[in-house]
């Protein structure tokens, strides 16, 4: 009978990405946003209104930014700042000591992830008001928009399967098979991380969706000419596995 096997990892990210799928340039504009906002009320305490008034204009700037780039992602725009990811992988069959079969793909990737996000739609409202008080003398009305801003901060934590942690984990496993020279012990692996990107795939629309679609069927065919991949296969799994560390991890 074949046995499971289930490794814990954590791993933290700069970015995350549950309801609204953002892209990791999102995240670090968000980052922004709040940052500045944080300057421009330590400005307001020292009663420095030059300085206060150039953070709160620059974090406006940064919300229109954001706004051009989210497109069609659903309001009130949720832009995630950070996330911490634990995961749950198994992994099958193996042999009774532990070790892998010759035949051993990663059958699942589970994952519990806590997401900070900061309400942009929030921050679009309340910075202009910031600057209004700024511009009238309000030291209080514009420290209370900006409280507002920061308010809008929300941790979550979500839970379920992680296609994408799933499919680089095979491709890392049919690497090594290859690098083994058991390029037929690759197929499995190359199958399942073709697999685990069609589940991941039905969460995009429009041009992301095909990004991963074109990816899924180049795992597809060379799990068909395996005894034909030989030369560039390292390479074009290696290409692979850094274009999907640019995708958001979505749950």
């Amino acid at each position: 009978m074949h046995r499971p096997i289930f490794l814990f990892i954590a791993a933290a990210a700069a970015a995350g990405a549950q309801s609204n799928v953002a892209s990791p340039e999102l995240s670090n504009l968000a980052a922004g946003v709040l940052q500045q906002t944080r300057m421009a009320r330590q400005a307001i305490a020292s009663r420095d209104r030059d300085s206060a008034v150039g953070h709160v204009r620059q974090a406006i700037a940064t919300v229109s930014e954001i706004q051009q780039k989210a497109g069609e992602l659903p309001r009130p725009l949720m832009i995630p700042i950070s996330s911490q990811t634990e995961t749950s992988t198994t992994v099958t069959p193996v042999h009774r000591n532990g070790d892998l079969k010759h035949n051993s793909a990663v059958r699942g990737v589970d994952g519990e992830t806590t997401a900070t996000r900061l309400n942009i739609t929030v921050a679009a409202d309340r910075l202009p008001a910031a600057e209004a008080a700024l511009a009238s003398g309000d030291w209080s009305a514009a420290d209370a928009a900006l409280g507002a801003v920061e308010g809008s901060v929300s941790v979550t934590q979500t839970t379920g399967d992680m296609p994408l942690h799933m499919a680089r984990q095979n491709l890392e496993l049919a690497k090594a098979r290859m690098m083994e020279g058991k390029y037929h012990e690759a197929v499995l692996p190359l199958r399942s991380a073709a697999q685990a990107l069609g589940n991941y795939e039905t969460r995009f629309t429009g041009h992301q969706a095909a990004n991963i679609e074109t990816m899924r069927q180049e795992m597809v065919n060379m799990a068909s000419h395996i005894s034909h991949e030989h030369d560039t296969a390292v390479a074009r799994i290696d290409a692979w596995m850094e274009t999907t560390r640019q995708w958001p991890d979505a749950q």
